[in-house]
């Protein structure tokens, strides 16, 4: 969850504000930030919210094309191959 770090600093929160706003203890918060405990799913959807981003963004997955994006074959042609 290192992601949760850069979006509180870039919010300009400190973690005692992002706990305030999710009705936890700081300490539960700090351990968010640092892995040692991960977030409930609802938590995580809090957290996007307060950082205006998307879960996915808060879990390091982009919307970014990989590698294999690209490399898609048409079934027709896949039929072709396959035969």
């Amino acid at each position: 969850m290192n992601n949760l770090a850069k979006y509180r600093k870039n919010k300009g929160l400190l973690q005692k504000d992002v706990a305030h706003m999710l009705g936890i203890a700081t300490n539960t918060y700090s351990c968010y930030e640092t892995g040692t405990n991960e977030p409930s799913i609802a938590m995580l959807i809090s957290l996007a919210d307060i950082f205006d981003v998307s879960v996915d963004e808060l879990l390091g997955r982009t919307s970014e094309p990989g590698i294999f994006d690209n490399a898609r074959i048409e079934q027709p042609e896949i039929l072709q191959l396959y035969e």
